[in-house]
């Protein structure tokens, strides 16, 4: 989600997202399309099964939200254009959170988990396709989980074996999956 100042935070009603689809490696980094039309970015904030707004780039304002805690959905798709790369075209996040209104002299960051991917490359940068992926889940900077039943689930990732059509769930464990 990118550094302190570039997160994702709610303040008094309004929650304010950079979300971008891709970062270049470990916490705190950023990636983002600098104005690419040939990449898709669309994001989309739901209350239960209300869209409350969505938008085509990188950021979303979301304003007029009720002062009760309540729970939202962060749906973020993304998809590369078709130039040559051999890196993923598309990814799709959500998170689930719950947020409230914030007094009038603080914003708070919203309860997100970012995922850290290493993988080991070669001295050109790309990974072999053998290569084992670690994944941590952390919790944005100055946001904490309270009690354990704000503790995360086990994340899961899909992904594509070469050029083929078939799509596997894996789900982590420390790190491994």
């Amino acid at each position: 989600m990118g550094p302190v100042g570039y997160q994702p935070v709610r303040h008094l009603d309004t929650v304010y997202i950079p979300a971008p689809g891709w970062g270049d490696s470990g916490a705190g980094h950023v990636g983002e399309a600098h104005g690419n039309y040939a990449v898709d970015n669309w994001m989309s904030l739901y209350q239960g099964d209300r869209q409350l707004n969505w938008g085509d780039a990188e950021f979303l304002r979301v304003p007029d939200l009720p002062a009760e805690r309540l729970p939202y959905r962060l749906d973020v798709d993304n998809e590369r254009g078709e130039w040559a790369h051999p890196y993923s075209t598309h990814t799709l996040t959500e998170w689930h959170f719950t947020s409230a209104a914030t007094g009038a002299e603080a914003s708070e960051s919203l309860p997100l988990i970012q995922l850290d991917y290493v993988v080991d490359t070669d001295t050109a940068g790309p990974a072999d396709r053998g290569a084992k992926l670690k994944v941590n889940a952390s919790h944005l900077p100055a946001r904490r989980p309270q009690s354990t039943s704000s503790a995360s689930r086990s994340p899961t990732t899909t992904g594509r074996r070469g050029t083929g059509p078939t799509w596997r769930t894996t789900v982590t464990d420390g790190g491994r999956g």
